[in-house]
């Protein structure tokens, strides 16, 4: 799969990284959402991990730059340390993102991620 990873804290990006890119996967890293959106916008990805809170430009703002309905919002799993309320992960599923994942996450619940993605893209991995 390829995989964007959109969050300010290098040393997250980094350890998720490594351990997706020796699980097979392509990973790509922006530890800024602004350097996020532009990837988003001009490449393909199966999935974007994407952290909400971030200095200047939030993970919040990157998604409200996305098209509606654009095909990418229903890659986005919101990774996120912030507690988020119920009504707010309904807006954010409204608006096409797949799930939103409590930080710390554990490798089983990113593996749990990737293989429900893998099978709504019919990928064997």
């Amino acid at each position: 799969m390829k995989i964007l990873i959109v969050d300010d804290n290098e040393a997250i990006t980094k350890a998720t990284s490594r351990v997706l890119k020796l699980k097979g996967h392509d990973c790509t890293v922006a530890n800024e959402a602004k350097i996020g959106l532009k990837l988003i916008s001009e490449n393909e990805y199966d999935l974007v991990l994407l952290d909400l809170s971030m200095p200047e430009f939030s993970g919040l703002d990157l998604l409200k730059k996305l098209k509606p309905g654009s095909k990418n919002l229903s890659k986005i799993v919101i990774c996120t340390a912030m507690s988020v309320p119920s009504d707010q992960i309904l807006e954010l599923k409204t608006l096409g993102v797949k799930s939103v994942l409590k930080k710390p996450f554990s490798l089983a619940e990113i593996d749990q991620i990737i293989s429900e993605q893998n099978a709504s893209l019919n990928i064997t991995n």
